[in-house]
C-alpha cells in the first residue's frame, strides 16, 4: 500500500497504488493558480481501490484511471480493476471528471462511480488511440448530477502520442 501527495510543479496529484481507500476529507484538493493544469487523482494499474468523499477543483481531469503505455504495459499486463469512486464533487471547466486512459494498455475494467457532482466539460471520458492496445469494459455510473456539462460521455480514439518508435500499429484498443 502506498499513498503519496505531491503538490508542486507539474506533478500535483495523489498517487494511489494497490488496495487503498483514499478519502480526501483532510487533504484540501483545491489547487493554487500555478497547479491548476494538473490531474488531481491518478489511479494507475490498481486493484480494489476506493476514492470517496472528495471535493476537487482542477484545470485538468479530476480522476485519471490508467494502466500503462504501449508495448511495455501490454507485455506487463497489469490492469486497473475493481475501482469505486463515490461522493465526488469535481470542478474542472475544460476537461473530464473521470478520464479512462489514455494510458490504458494493461486494460481498465469494473469501474463504478456513484453520487458524483459535475461542473466540467465532460462526465466520463475515454481516451485512447491505435497502438495503445488494452481495453475498457464494465464501466458503471449512477447518480451523476451534471452542471455545465457539454458531453456526459465522451470518447477520443486518436488521443496522444507514443513513448518511442517501437509501438505496435496492430495494437487496437477494445472499448
Amino acid at each position: 500500500m502506498h499513498i503519496s501527495i505531491n503538490r508542486g510543479g507539474n506533478s500535483c496529484w495523489v498517487w494511489v497504488c494497490i488496495g487503498v481507500a483514499l478519502n480526501l476529507n483532510d487533504v484540501p484538493a483545491v489547487l493554487s493558480h500555478e497547479e491548476l493544469l494538473c490531474v488531481v487523482v491518478k489511479v494507475y494499474s490498481c486493484t480494489h481501490t476506493r476514492i470517496e468523499d472528495c471535493y476537487i477543483v482542477s484545470g485538468d481531469d479530476c480522476v485519471a484511471v490508467k494502466s500503462g503505455w504501449d508495448e511495455y504495459e501490454i507485455a506487463y499486463g497489469m490492469q486497473t480493476q475493481q475501482l469505486v469512486i463515490r461522493r465526488l464533487t469535481c470542478i474542472s471547466p475544460t476537461t473530464a471528471v473521470i478520464a479512462l486512459g489514455s494510458e490504458m494498455s494493461g486494460g481498465i475494467q469494473d469501474v463504478r462511480a456513484e453520487d458524483v457532482a459535475i461542473n466540467s466539460k465532460s462526465g466520463v471520458q475515454i481516451k485512447t488511440g491505435v497502438g495503445r492496445g488494452g481495453f475498457v469494459k464494465d464501466i458503471y455510473v449512477k447518480g451523476f448530477t451534471m452542471h455545465t456539462v457539454k458531453w456526459p460521455f465522451w470518447m477520443m480514439g486518436n488521443y496522444g502520442s507514443h513513448l518511442d518508435d517501437n509501438w505496435d500499429p496492430n495494437a487496437i484498443p477494445v472499448i
